[in-house]
């Protein structure tokens, strides 16, 4: 246990230390919620038991202050010989003078390797009328040892902010990680996340990351179900800037879609080295194979050689009735809500090789990416725009304008996955069978 621990107890009554150490040992049980607010109502009260040396909170995927409020960090990943911290900071035309200094596991400045200048990118997808925008911080590694931990500092490492531990790759450990864009607006549509996590199984997802801004009770509950079978990490995307709303308020928000793009990256750095590929969608879309049935036949038949393969986007309009057919099950699909069945009806436009396109890569090929695209590769590698009659991205949403007429295309590809997916999602809500499905509407929101 840190010291700063030990120092706190000398201090505290006997009820206090066996208080701090039953809820230190819950939490490493994985009780988390037990300090985001159920005895504490500030989500940071339990710091103490991560806090060493008098130096910053060292816990994991939280954003830190890096000196002024100009800036806030959310991690840093190691890739070939350099650190990168996935930042988000002020917009605005200066480039920030900061230099990363390193420490060993006893929070000791390794002075000979220190006070590496920083090199800084800012990813362009990014909107001018908001006050923050993602970053990248890089920095060169040492060449003499293995750093524990880094930060940054504007005045040569003499005071450092915050120390982030650095997450050095592992061994491949998994063929498909999906990245979900920041879960936010208290998102209750536990139906929705069921029917994606078991559909995108079928298809080839080994692994899920989620970052969680705000969900409600029964989204946590599905969360934690599939993260007891290995199936998902949840991060916390405890911005510190003042997001999108709903209903919306008059107070600017200062960065787009919960930093969306800071999440995305994060994901991609912190599964460079987990996973042979990376999918990149959202909850209401899937990548669907049209030559094979699993992402992995798709890819052996893909061009090799790309960083990243393109999916084009089509839209399946959730206002749109369900399909007439018949098929076995049905009642179940509408029992829980399952788009992918149930709406067998596209739009006939499609969309531009990049408009709303959603992506597949090799991450160890990818320097940058954004919502719709790549915003840089590695060593002279490019993408590949697969064609829709290949494979597509089917998206799931209710259209801008529900005055449109009513007319479409017949679309029933999914239905070849029908009897795993509904056999695997009525097994899931068997297990989850006192859960709402949701959305769960609130009075006060």
């Amino acid at each position: 246990m840190d010291r700063i621990i030990m120092s706190k107890v000398k201090r505290c009554s006997h009820v206090q230390i066996i208080m701090m150490m039953t809820l230190f040992v819950l939490y490493l049980f994985g009780f988390g919620y037990i300090y985001n607010g159920f005895f504490f109502k500030d989500c940071c009260s339990l710091d103490i038991f991560f806090r060493s040396s008098g130096y910053a909170d060292r816990r994991l995927d939280k954003w830190r202050e890096f000196v002024t409020r100009d800036t806030y960090m959310y991690s840093v990943h190691v890739m070939e010989n350099l650190a990168r911290f996935v930042i988000c900071d002020l917009l605005v035309n200066r480039k920030p003078v900061a230099y990363c200094c390193y420490f060993d596991s006893n929070d000791t400045l390794l002075l000979n390797d220190s006070e590496f200048q920083v090199q800084y990118f800012r990813i362009p997808e990014f909107r001018l009328n908001q006050r923050y925008s993602a970053a990248f911080y890089t920095c060169p590694l040492p060449k003499s040892t293995r750093p524990y931990a880094v930060s940054l500092s504007t005045d040569h490492c003499k005071s450092p902010s915050n120390i982030l531990p650095i997450v050095y790759p592992q061994q491949q450990q998994r063929k498909f990680t999906v990245c979900v864009s920041p879960l936010n607006y208290r998102y209750s549509k536990a139906y929705e996340l069921v029917e994606m996590i078991e559909f995108n199984r079928i298809l080839g997802a080994d692994y899920f990351v989620f970052y969680n801004y705000s969900t409600d009770s029964n989204v946590d509950r599905v969360l934690e179900y599939y993260k007891e079978q290995g199936l998902v990490e949840v991060l916390k995307w405890n911005l510190p800037m003042k997001v999108d709303t709903w209903p919306k308020k008059k107070e600017p928000v200062e960065i787009h879609y919960f930093a969306q793009l800071a999440a995305l990256n994060d994901c991609l750095y912190r599964n460079m080295y987990l996973s042979k590929y990376v999918v990149f969608q959202d909850l209401d879309e899937f990548i669907i194979p049209k030559k094979h049935l699993t992402w992995s036949d798709m890819m052996e038949a893909l061009p090799k050689g790309s960083g990243a393969y393109i999916f084009r986007c089509f839209f399946f309009r959730k206002e749109w009735p369900d399909t007439t057919k018949n098929f076995e099950g049905k009642d179940k699909a509408q029992k829980y809500k399952m788009n992918t069945l149930l709406k067998q009806k596209r739009e006939s436009k499609v969309l531009g090789k990049s408009h709303r396109s959603k992506y597949i890569v090799d991450p160890k090929q990818i320097d940058t990416v954004g919502i719709h695209n790549i915003w840089r590769y590695r060593s002279g590698t490019k993408a590949h725009f697969v064609d829709p009659e290949f494979a597509r991205m089917h998206h799931y949403r209710d259209w801008l304008n529900p005055n449109d007429a009513n007319t479409g295309v017949e679309d029933n590809r999914t239905m070849v996955y029908r009897n795993e997916l509904l056999q695997n999602t009525v097994h899931a809500w068997e297990m989850l069978k006192d859960v709402p499905l949701g959305p769960i509407s609130h009075t006060d929101s």
